[in-house]
């Protein structure tokens, strides 16, 4: 497995979703002054991002039982990538909300799809190792976030410039992770 190409770029695509969620969690009080908004109402978006998550868990399971988790796994960006379009064409109260909706539907479709991924994709014999070598990058990522966005956050004349980027970088891990896919048996 750790020396098929194709696990490094499907792990890609969960990473991002550790990275991103992390690096706006953790810097929430920077996004809520950047744009802003209340610190109160940022909190009542993470709940919602919860509740959201809470949700989608329950709707995303019958369609990966429906259609396979492999299938289903290259979607997982698309929330991501809209909630950052969001952010650069739209900065309001409302739009927070659905900032923080698309990030629970992201990290909903996440969780439920990359641990019965590996398995359609690997088998169950090295599901653990495989695991743990994901949690670990998984990890790494999520410790990147909280500079990276800090110092996007901070630096306000490049913030829209790193939502693009962001967006673009998610959505080329999406065309590749659909590449891998379309190749699958």
């Amino acid at each position: 497995v750790l020396r098929d190409l194709n696990f490094y770029l499907l792990a890609m695509v969960n990473l991002w979703v550790s990275f991103f969620i992390t690096g706006v969690f953790i810097n929430q009080d920077l996004l809520a002054g950047y744009y802003d908004w209340p610190i109160e109402l940022v909190a009542t978006g993470v709940s919602i991002f919860g509740l959201t998550r809470f949700v989608a868990n329950i709707f995303f399971g019958g369609l990966i039982d429906k259609y396979s988790a492999v299938r289903c796994f290259s979607y997982v960006l698309f929330p991501l990538v809209a909630a950052c379009l969001l952010m650069i064409i739209n900065q309001s109260i409302p739009a927070m909300i659905i900032f923080f909706l698309l990030c629970g539907v992201s990290g909903s479709l996440s969780g439920l799809t990359v641990t019965a991924m590996w398995a359609e994709v690997y088998g169950t014999l090295h599901l653990g190792a495989i695991r743990s070598t994901v949690s670990t990058f998984g990890v790494f990522a999520a410790a990147l976030a909280p500079l990276i966005f800090g110092w996007a956050f901070r630096n306000e004349s490049s913030l829209n410039i790193s939502w693009m980027v962001l967006a673009g970088l998610m959505l080329l891990s999406t065309i590749i992770s659909f590449q891998v896919v379309r190749k699958m048996p």
